[in-house]
């Protein structure tokens, strides 16, 4: 397999750094992964964004969202969104791209979602790995608040619970992907929603995947929220999906 990272893009306006994944052959073909929070398993997939470039021999980019990984800044979820709409339109419109993949993990796939209702035309297909398709009510977000900034306390330092709970509320008012996609863009989403997950359990995104997506689209498998359980399993699946949309 090729070295994995071939180069850090400097997104200079929203202080991000992309990873772009290996030396592509197929100048034609581009996937934007987009990855969790805070997606510390796996190198925030960068071990899925590798095997898919040595399969493909895609452009394979991987943007860290301000305040992770790679990136300066501090962490904000809302500022995750703007920044990567942003830079999935200066990476990918106006190339030579023929067809163009995206990939959205957890957050990522909420990320991914708004990419979707904000670029319809951009992509050929989509893969959501256990996304978040909306934002939870008050009532929940005041449960999951003091969770969130207990394990992830060096990231969401900044913030006390009520303010997690207002940005969460922000989001929530500004982004409503799932009411702005297109039929035709729910009909090129793939979803693999794992059997296991505690984060954002099956039984919740299945009625809402029915309710937004073809049925056939919606795929159970036995995996955790984070993709453990069966690694080079999810790895094979993701590459095979990718595949047969060549």
């Amino acid at each position: 397999m090729a070295d994995c990272v071939s180069a850090k893009i400097q997104h200079t306006p929203s202080r991000t750094v992309v990873l772009r994944v290996g030396s592509a052959y197929r100048s034609d073909l581009a996937i934007l992964f987009l990855h969790g929070f805070p997606g510390k398993i796996g190198n925030r997939n960068l071990d899925l964004a590798e095997a898919v470039f040595a399969a493909t021999g895609a452009n394979v980019f991987l943007p860290h969202y301000r305040g992770l990984g790679f990136s300066d800044g501090l962490f904000s979820f809302t500022q995750s969104v703007t920044d990567t709409l942003n830079i999935a339109e200066d990476l990918l419109i106006g190339k030579k791209f023929k067809k163009i993949f995206l990939v959205g993990h957890s957050w990522g796939g909420f990320v991914a979602l708004n990419l979707l209702a904000k670029q319809p035309l951009l992509f050929s297909h989509t893969v959501l790995l256990s996304p978040l398709f909306a934002i939870p009510e008050r009532s929940r977000l005041e449960k999951l608040a003091p969770t969130l900034l207990n394990d992830h306390r060096e990231i969401l330092s900044s913030k006390s619970d009520a303010a997690l709970v207002a940005e969460f509320e922000e989001v929530r008012a500004k982004f409503k992907p799932l009411d702005n996609l297109s039929g035709k863009t729910r009909e090129t989403c793939t979803i693999l929603q794992a059997l296991h997950d505690l984060e954002i359990p099956a039984s919740i995104n299945q009625k809402l995947a029915h309710e937004n997506f073809p049925a056939q689209n919606y795929t159970e498998v036995d995996q955790d929220h984070r993709f453990q359980k069966d690694r080079p399993g999810i790895t094979k699946q993701l590459i095979e999906v990718i595949l047969s949309h060549l």
